[in-house]
């Protein structure tokens, strides 16, 4: 009985090791993809390339309020130190709430994120002539 208990035991740890390898190494659920030789890193984070396909990225304000960004394949995305999004060219048609009026950035324009000192981001359309 006692050499049963013991057999019982190292199987217990066994999978309880098993089963903590399993939960963490889990793949990421989103990635970039990036065209060859244009990904460039700095201080090892991504912090630009031209896409390979459309991406969505997700802005959050501290408010709550939460924008989707299409950002266009076959052209830059660009980060910022932290690895949020500082600037892509939209595939889609984009709508802004800026205080009490909603401004709109069409698609192809390029858009530039900033981040406040209270932690909000700005999103402003830049038109090039």
């Amino acid at each position: 009985m006692k050499k049963y208990s013991s057999y019982l035991n190292i199987l217990a740890s066994s999978l309880s090791i098993l089963t903590a390898n399993f939960a963490i190494s889990q793949p990421a659920k989103a990635s970039i993809v990036c065209e060859m030789d244009t990904i460039i890193y700095q201080n090892y984070q991504l912090e630009k390339c031209i896409l390979g396909k459309n991406f969505s990225a997700k802005v959050a304000t501290i408010q709550g309020t939460k924008y989707t960004v299409p950002c266009q394949a076959k052209s830059y995305i660009i980060f910022n130190q932290k690895g949020q999004l500082k600037s892509c060219q939209l595939s889609k048609t984009i709508r802004i709430r800026k205080g009490n009026s909603i401004d709109s950035c069409p698609a192809k324009t390029n858009i530039s994120v900033a981040v406040s000192r209270k932690g909000n981001p700005y999103i402003s359309c830049r038109y090039f002539r």
